[in-house]
């Protein structure tokens, strides 16, 4: 794949773009245009995607590490088995998005949109999700251990076999 480490493509219009495996550590991507884009396996790691449009991107197993997604349009994006690690996703929009499998230990998803959301089977460990909507979303077996839900809309959200947190533990 492209190696575009530390480029500057904020503002790019990269409108289903073919960057699967592309190496984009710490690139500037915010406000750019990657609707439909193919970022398949690309390494995303501290990459500022703030207020990024990535409406039906495929990101599957891709790495996002601590990667700035805060305000990003990421509605029908597919995040299957994505390492999404303290990742920054506050107020991001991942309508219907399918984060399957995802690993998102330690994410800040204050007030994220994850209405209708796959989150089935997904790490969700230590996670900020205050005020995060999760109306309709698919929690399946996914592991909400240590994670802050406190104002979270869980109207008709799955949580069959969920690892709920453990709500004596909150200071």
């Amino acid at each position: 794949g492209a190696i575009l480490t530390q480029a500057d493509l904020s503002h790019a219009n990269l409108i289903g773009a073919d960057l699967s495996e592309a190496n984009l550590r710490g690139a500037a991507i915010a406000h750019a245009n990657l609707i439909g884009t193919d970022l398949r396996g690309a390494n995303l790691r501290d990459a500022d995607l703030g207020a990024a449009k990535l409406m039906r991107t495929n990101l599957s197993f891709a790495n996002l590490i601590e990667a700035n997604l805060i305000a990003a349009d990421l509605s029908e994006a597919s995040l299957y088995e994505a390492e999404v690690l303290g990742a920054y996703l506050y107020k991001t929009e991942l309508y219907k998005a399918n984060l399957n499998k995802a690993h998102l230990s330690g994410a800040y998803l204050l007030r994220a949109n994850l209405s209708e959301a796959d989150l089935s089977q997904a790490d969700l460990s230590w996670t900020n999700l205050r005020g995060a909507n999760l109306a309709g979303a698919n929690l399946r077996e996914a592991n909400l251990r240590g994670a802050d839900i406190r104002g979270a809309n869980l109207n008709g959200v799955n949580l069959q076999e969920a690892i709920m947190p453990d709500a004596s533990k909150h200071h």
